[in-house]
């Protein structure tokens, strides 16, 4: 009886199964995922740490969305008087809205769309039979209205315009329990939405002003919301918020107060927003997720609204309009010199959140239409083959990406030549899937079909030796804003420009170069490693280009940039990876072909160099070692696949990872390794004594000798009731002819 109750029991669960994934009937999805289905989308981290949404019947999903129309119309143009796409549509449609939408339906799943986005509900026909929903609410814009010092508006609207909802009011609150019962609670048993945005590019930065390059950098810092409120009247109720907040501090709004506080008063504001909003929704369609505030870009972000709506929603979503480098094949993270990969700052706002992103609106507007494109944001490109291009470089970047579950690409049809909406606005930007006429654009659509019909091929593609796009790791980029108080402000550029001149000093003979991050500056920079590097130094004609916090891209970007340039090097040393595994969004194969890149411009720029590459160096105290047990993992599967690089001739292999730890545990001791990365002067002579040896053997063949050291003056590494320690012996340091 017990086994009968028990089969009835799983049949019920297939039952269930089948059930939910029929209703969904021609979403494409990753079938090859199979994973707990609960008849509504959620959000989980699958295999090798890749995010995804999850199907209501169970399978893996990338939401692949156009910010489509919801009803059949088009912008209003106030110069025309009229929306000529209306006019079109009226034209071929009549009042068919049927037909209308069954034929934007249809389009956008021939073009392997799976999901449309929209502000408005979408009309009947265009979400179901295949096409998903998300949707934006508007909770806080549409409380924030009014005129200059409104108090529903944290912003004056008048020295800096924009909305912000007074969270502080008495009635935001109810306004958004309302407003989500309104719109959500009718929808609450849809499965086919996936979820809901709680507003669109509502105005973080607070006073931070836009200047002339666009929104300044201060915005990250997170004050300007303080600032703003600060100038409101003190009536109103936001302004008294703020001094009661004050006030718990001891502090009063005349006073000059320091920028933790302004951010401690932003991060007050940002939490009381997502606790509310999220609350509303979740009150109204417990069965959706909620995908965040669809932030203005990232520039205008402070990091603190990342950070504290990782607390409240379900998944966090940003506006980007990002360059695409066609000719390197990399889409860039924005304009104004940010020449990083847009995937490096897309890892650097999930690091801050904690959960995975979605792209909400992006586009490649082409020069080539009717469309002047003068005012709306994005690239400008040439022509339509461009933005072909362009768009699908950008696809198949978000979908390789582990923390990005969807994009949304913006939009369905061309903004009118003559502007949209308001005169003040009046956006007239080839952003469309379709122009005026409803005639597709044919470059761009077949892009995106090819793409988007390869979703989860590309997807699997993650953290492989065959990315879909060029990894982080290879693209070279500065560093010009790394900032250490210790070393005096931005100190980066000024250590580059510093090599150079001593490069320039060199006479073009080195022996030795030492290529890394900051296990390698450390060795000419700390006090406890001065020992070994005079011997060093002593020894061989020896140029340290370690810089602390270097990955392998930052390193890539000084080789490019001259530092192996005018002068021959006898040997290179090489040991850079552990920054890139430091967060759990980078994979060993994309470090190592960050490190392949590097070996290839070595040999390209010193092509009479051997090439020692050195291991990357243990970390961590053990597996319960949060800060550093997941990249040791990364590490040591990178040193693996590191070692199939060296061929024993030009590129030699050197590892002493076993002499730098715990015999019996294999991890990292306080004595070898104070802060459970940087070495302490003892593993700085155990590498000198390594390197010496393996120069000597490098060079071997050419020298006629076996050795330069003999075995009576190696270092010897003894282990005594009080730890660690390096018994150094007397070693002729002076010889660097036989290089």
């Amino acid at each position: 009886m017990r086994k009968i109750k028990l089969f009835l029991a799983m049949c019920a669960a297939v039952s269930g199964l089948r059930g939910a994934a029929a209703e969904l009937q021609g979403l494409r999805c990753d079938t090859g995922t199979v994973s707990r289905a609960t008849g509504f989308f959620r959000i989980e981290q699958g295999e090798n740490g890749v995010w995804r949404f999850v199907t209501p019947g169970g399978h893996g999903f990338f939401l692949a969305a156009n910010n489509g129309p919801s009803q059949m119309a088009g912008d209003a143009c106030p110069a025309l008087g009229y929306s000529p796409y209306t006019r079109t549509l009226e034209a071929k449609y009549g009042n068919d809205r049927s037909r209308w939408a069954k034929d934007v339906a249809d389009r956008l799943l021939g073009w392997n769309f799976n999901a449309i986005s929209t502000w408005d509900p979408p009309a009947k026909g265009l979400v179901g039979a295949g096409l998903a929903s998300t949707r934006v609410l508007q909770l806080g814009k549409s409380f924030a209205g009014g005129g200059p010092n409104s108090e529903s508006n944290l912003l004056d609207n008048v020295e800096f315009p924009g909305r912000f909802p007074n969270v502080f009011h008495p009635d935001f609150e109810g306004h958004c329990r309302r407003m989500a019962m309104k719109i959500c609670g009718k929808e609450r048993d849809n499965p086919w939405i996936v979820g809901w945005y709680t507003d669109n590019e509502i105005t973080w930065r607070g006073a931070v002003k836009q200047d002339e390059n666009g929104i300044s950098d201060d915005a990250h810092a997170g004050t300007g919301m303080y600032d703003a409120v600060l100038r409101l009247p003190p009536e109103h109720s936001g302004r008294r918020a703020l001094e009661g907040f004050l006030a718990a501090r001891g502090l009063s709004a005349t006073d000059t107060v320091d920028v933790r506080v302004k951010q401690d008063f932003l991060r007050l504001v940002a939490s009381n927003y997502y606790r509310i909003a999220t609350a509303a929704i979740r009150e109204a369609a417990p069965n959706h997720l909620v995908l965040g505030c669809r932030f203005a870009g990232f520039r205008s972000t402070p990091d603190i609204a990342w950070e504290e709506g990782g607390k409240w929603n379900d998944a966090m979503s940003v506006n980007v309009y990002p360059p695409a480098d066609l000719t390197n094949g990399v889409v860039r993270a924005g304009f104004l010199g940010d020449v990083r990969p847009i995937s490096a700052k897309l890892r650097e706002v999930y690091r801050l959140s904690g959960k995975p992103v979605v792209a909400t609106e992006w586009a490649y507007p082409a020069l080539d239409t009717e469309c002047p494109c003068r005012k709306g944001a994005g690239q400008r490109v040439p022509t339509q083959r461009e933005r072909a291009a362009a768009s699908a470089l950008f696809a198949r970047t978000m979908l390789s990406e582990p923390a990005v579950i969807g994009y949304v690409h913006f939009r369905w049809v061309d903004e009118p030549p003559l502007g949209r909406w308001k005169m003040k606005e009046g956006e007239d930007c080839n952003y469309g899937l379709v122009n005026l006429r409803d005639e597709p654009y044919e470059l761009l659509t077949g892009a995106l079909r090819e793409v988007q019909g390869n979703l989860y091929a590309i997807r699997s593609q993650i953290g492989t030796e065959h990315p879909a796009v060029r990894p982080t790791a290879t693209v070279p980029y500065p560093r010009f804003r790394a900032y250490s108080k210790a070393r005096g402000g931005c100190w980066w550029k000024p250590r580059h420009e510093a090599k150079l001149a001593e490069i320039a000093r060199m006479g073009g003979v080195c022996d030795l170069v030492l290529l890394g991050d900051s296990i390698t500056h450390y060795w000419e920079a700390k006090p406890y490693a001065a020992e070994s590097w005079a011997a060093l130094t002593n020894r061989f004609k020896a140029l340290n280009l370690g810089f602390a916090g270097d990955r392998t891209e930052n390193v890539l970007w000084r080789v490019d940039n001259g530092e192996l340039d005018g002068y021959r090097a006898k040997a290179v040393v090489l040991m850079i990876g552990t920054n890139n595994s430091t967060k759990d969004t980078t994979y060993p194969w994309e470090t190592a072909l960050g490190v392949k890149t590097l070996l290839a411009r070595i040999q390209e720029r010193q092509p009479q160099a051997k090439i020692i590459l050195t291991t990357i160096f243990p970390r961590g105290r053990g597996a319960d070692d949060k800060g550093h047990s997941g990249a040791r993992a990364r590490n040591d599967r990178t040193n693996e696949i590191l070692k199939t690089f060296a061929d024993g001739e030009k590129i030699v292999w050197l590892d002493i990872s076993d002499r730098l730890v715990d015999p019996e545990t294999k991890w990292t001791t306080p004595e070898m390794f104070p802060d459970r990365i940087h070495p302490s002067g003892a593993v700085y002579h155990i590498w000198l004594s390594a390197l010496a040896e393996a120069v000597d053997r490098a060079f071997a063949a050419e020298t006629g000798r076996q050795g330069l050291v003999s075995p009576d003056e190696k270092r010897d590494l003894r282990k005594d009731p009080g730890g660690y320690r390096v018994m150094v012996t007397t070693v002729n340091y002076h010889n660097s002819e036989s290089l």
